[in-house]
Formats: structure tokens, sequence, C-alpha cells
């Protein structure tokens, strides 16, 4: 969020690193489709409290089990949005 994109980016490869040396699982609460796909090895997605889908990125994107994910995963502005 409030970070600017080169920091964002650079804090998200240290955390990559981090997460990967320290070998624990980690639980990390983000709104971020490419972040969220970036850092973790599994995804869930929830909504409205209840787990709607758990797996890779690539499964969910692959296979959404229903509109709400297939339309969460997609809802994200790129800049060629903005032409």
């Amino acid at each position: 969020g409030a970070l600017d994109p080169i920091v964002r980016y650079d804090l998200q490869a240290q955390m990559r690193e981090l997460f990967a040396q320290l070998g624990k699982t980690v639980v990390l609460v983000t709104h971020d489709v490419a972040e969220a796909a970036y850092l973790a090895d599994s995804l869930v997605l929830m909504r409205a409290g209840r787990v709607v889908q758990q797996g890779s990125a690539r499964d969910l994107l692959e296979q959404p089990a229903d509109a709400f994910v297939q339309r969460f995963l997609t809802a994200q502005r790129s800049i060629g949005d903005a032409a």
C-alpha cells in the first residue's frame, strides 16, 4: 500500500528471501494478488470470514472455485488500463 513502488518491490524480495531462510510457515494477509503470488507457496482466499479456495496461485487462476475467486484475481488494474 503506502510504500512507493521501488521500496515495495525491494521489500518484497527481502521478505521472500527471509521466508525461505526461516523455513517456517508464515501467514501474510494482503489484498494484493500479485504480492501474494510472489511471496506464497499456497494462497487462501477468504470471503466473509470463510475460506473460498486454497491452493497455489496457478491453481486459483486456472481453476477458480467460483465467480468471486475469478473476479478477485482479475480485478487488478495495470498501467495499461489508464491508456
